[in-house]
């Protein structure tokens, strides 16, 4: 195989390895339909889920903000503090 054969091959699998992306992790006892439905908790169906989330926190904290978003659904509200540090 050619030398640039060979290195366009790599460069590609490597492209198509990485645009793929990880799955989300499932979160055991977590209806994610009832959350994200649930907005700001007004309806206590959150509430019920809390250990479940608690319980599975190390999943969540090894997740990027995107990640998260994916999963559970975007924060009902947000503040912003100095750096654009989000909480």
């Amino acid at each position: 195989m050619h030398r640039f054969a060979w290195h366009s091959c790599f460069a590609f699998s490597f492209l198509i390895l990485t645009s793929c992306g990880r799955s989300v992790p499932h979160m055991e006892g977590i209806d994610v339909t009832t959350w994200k439905n649930d907005k700001k908790g007004c309806a206590g169906e959150r509430l019920e889920m809390k250990e479940a989330i608690l319980s599975q926190k190390d999943k969540l904290l090894a997740l990027s903000e995107l990640d998260i978003v994916d999963l559970l659904g975007k924060p009902d509200q947000e503040e912003l503090y100095k750096r654009n540090q989000k909480f």
